[in-house]
């Protein structure tokens, strides 16, 4: 899956990706021309920053964006801000493919859903196709699940998938006893989930207001 997107930012003639696993991951593409190396985190850190400008990485794969909201300002005293400032100095690109991993067919939601157990996927909302008619992806996914399973089998199933102890439920007022439909969406899906037809809605976060409108 990662791969695959680094190979798309990567590409230059006659590149190949190999693939060093290490915490965190660098990345080398080599073209008859010279080698890039790649290196991908999870968040943009001062202590990516230090470790991408050490290995002379030109370019940063942060699965979360760090721009969400427009910059008011760019200043050192703030630590994300800091980093960007500093990346731009010394030339490296950050890409953030966070709603395309999870979008994609194969990527991040559809992980989510099959840890639930056996059923029928879909798209939550339309599929994105490229320009020759082909589905891409979708945004979000809905299971519905082969047998129903109480709301206690679903979240132990959860946390397994995700090597959790520990995930946060709101339950309604009255709790369904059989669950069928799940509605998924990798990251923060209040805006997404709220107000879709399903039992359980399955996202990373939702503010306060939205956990209210949903139970």
């Amino acid at each position: 899956m990662i791969d695959s997107c680094l190979t798309g930012v990567a590409r230059v003639p006659f590149a190949q990706t190999t693939r060093h696993q290490s915490r965190p991951t660098h990345h080398r593409v080599r073209s008859r021309q010279h080698l890039v190396q790649f290196s991908t985190f999870s968040s943009l850190t001062p202590s990516v920053v230090e470790e991408s400008i050490t290995l002379k990485a030109p370019v940063i794969v942060s699965y979360h964006p760090p721009i969400f909201k427009p910059l008011q300002s760019l200043t050192l005293t703030n630590p994300l801000q800091s980093s960007l400032l500093r990346c731009a100095v010394e030339g490296i690109s950050v890409f953030s493919p966070h709603t395309s991993l999870d979008s994609v067919w194969g990527g991040v939601n559809d992980w989510l859903a099959k840890g639930l157990g056996p059923g029928q996927i879909s798209a939550l909302v339309g599929e994105k196709l490229d320009t020759s008619g082909t589905s891409e992806g979708a945004e979000g996914r809905l299971v519905f699940l082969d047998e129903p399973v109480s709301v206690k089998e679903l979240v132990d199933r959860v946390k397994w998938h995700l090597g959790l102890s520990q995930v946060q439920v709101a339950y309604p007022s009255a709790v369904l006893s059989d669950i069928r439909t799940v509605a998924i969406c990798a990251g923060s899906g209040g805006s997404m989930l709220v107000g879709r037809d399903a039992d359980v809605y399955f996202t990373g976060e939702m503010s306060h207001h939205e956990v209210l409108a949903s139970v």
